[in-house]
């Protein structure tokens, strides 16, 4: 007799052992029988042989095929663990990108108060100051126009400062997201090769 394993075993959750001596069983194990693998006694095992697996009655073999099934398990656990992680650091990345933009928008408005308390200065007293509340020029007394852009200043580069801050945590974060992924990879790769050679 000759033929793959049939996948209906693993429907037969109560099956407690299997013996399939003198066949000629072989192909890949379907995935519904390796919980099974679990629970039969020492009499159910797999083999491989000719990149082949075979159903024989064998204590060792019956402990290679859950040494294997093991490094299955862990091997998608460490690839859905290196997806969450990289999810993480997408996520890093865009909040960095973000505070990056913000910082560039209070980098140029700091210039540019900058530049009017520096024209402002430049003005003798009683002179004729201006500011602008949406469409209609207002006149305002120079001393309050050097204080409030004094006070938009000192927003302004508090803001800079905080952000500095923030970017530099997240930019801690992200060097040790991209550490741990590397590690996960390495473990990734250590027990792809461990299977290679199995």
């Amino acid at each position: 007799m000759s033929h793959t394993i049939p996948g209906e075993i693993g429907k037969l959750f109560r099956l407690q052992s299997l013996r399939l001596e003198n066949n000629s069983l072989g192909g890949d194990i379907p995935e519904n029988i390796w919980n099974l693998v679990k629970r039969a006694s020492d009499n159910f095992c797999v083999n491989r042989s000719a990149n082949k697996r075979a159903v024989q009655g064998s204590r060792t073999e019956h402990q290679n095929v859950t040494t294997t099934m093991g490094s299955s398990t862990a091997l998608r656990e460490l690839q859905r663990e290196l997806e969450n992680k990289a999810n993480d650091l997408s996520k890093l990345q865009k909040d960095i990108a973000k505070n990056h933009q913000v910082r560039k928008k209070y980098t140029i408005q700091l210039g540019e108060n900058e530049l009017v308390l520096k024209e402002l200065g430049l003005l003798h007293e009683g002179a004729n100051v201006y500011k602008l509340i949406g469409p209609v020029l207002v006149k305002q007394d120079l001393a309050e126009a050097n204080a409030n852009v004094r006070k938009r200043i000192e927003y302004i580069s508090a803001e800079l400062k905080r952000l500095d801050a923030t970017v530099q945590d997240l930019g801690e974060k992200e060097n040790s997201k991209k550490e741990a992924i590397f590690k996960v990879q390495q473990r990734i790769q250590s027990l792809q090769a461990g299977k290679a050679k199995a």
